[in-house]
């Protein structure tokens, strides 16, 4: 009785078939890895505009409304989310860029009218966008969720009667600028700047709140270097904070 071929033949039959088998699998993960970030990057959009309008209407809520405890049920359900989905594109390994050729003052008017909303009464939304903008190239969602995050954190740290001012602008850089331990390279940039008017003392008061704001500053960073961009924080006392993103300009010097 024979309970199989041991021949050298036979062996590297069963190796070939172990690789191609290997090979397949390997491909279903990748090929369900791509699916799951696929998924969970459309997820994380969603959830940038529901845990905005949530924040919404807890501003507009008084304390004893009788809805508010559901607003804030909601609210931290939709954080809790947030936290998953996050977990799953670290686990991918993917949440990869899918980059275009956008105009940065025309994401800023188009998305104008719903980061008003955002914000909500009380607080004044200003534009200071250069005119001649260089354009970038950049994953949109990727840059809605920046630019929205950040309008959240600079409300958030504003007090009634504050002002968010959003401003582009053009940089080139001679030489290697250093800020922060960020090193951005010399070359040609395309800049977003978000910034709110609090003095130091009201924005630690604040930083908390402004910390938690939609998928978190950190979320921020990586967005921004995975679409090959630089980001840091720059605050000065009685003039407030400004967030910066500076994004390599597509079409160069």
């Amino acid at each position: 009785m024979s309970f199989g071929d041991h021949s050298p033949t036979a062996a590297r039959k069963l190796e070939e078939g172990a690789e191609t088998a290997g090979r397949g699998e390997a491909r279903n993960t990748v090929h369900l890895g791509e699916m799951s970030a696929a998924v969970a990057h459309d997820f994380n959009k969603l959830l940038t505009i529901m845990v905005g309008y949530s924040e919404l209407l807890l501003a507009d809520l008084p304390s004893d409304d009788a809805v508010r405890p559901f607003v804030e049920e909601v609210n931290q359900a939709v954080y809790r989310g947030a936290r998953l989905t996050r977990h799953l594109l670290d686990f991918c390994h993917a949440h990869k860029p899918k980059p275009e050729l956008v105009n940065l003052n025309q994401i800023v008017q188009v998305m104008d009218e719903f980061l008003r909303g955002l914000i909500g009464p009380g607080v004044d939304l200003v534009r200071d966008l250069t005119p001649a903008i260089r354009p970038i190239r950049v994953d949109r969602g990727h840059l809605d969720q920046v630019l929205a995050t950040l309008v959240l954190a600079a409300r958030d740290a504003s007090s009634v009667g504050g002002c968010v001012t959003i401003d582009t602008c053009n940089a080139i850089l001679p030489r290697v600028l250093r800020v922060q331990g960020v090193e951005i390279p010399a070359g040609a940039y395309s800049c977003l700047g978000v910034r709110d008017n609090t003095s130091a003392a009201d924005s630690q008061t604040r930083g908390a709140a402004a910390a938690r704001v939609g998928l978190g500053i950190p979320h921020v960073q990586y967005l921004v270097h995975q679409n090959g961009g630089f980001f840091f924080v720059d605050h000065q006392p009685e003039k407030g904070r400004a967030f910066r993103v500076y994004v390599p300009a597509a079409d160069g010097p």
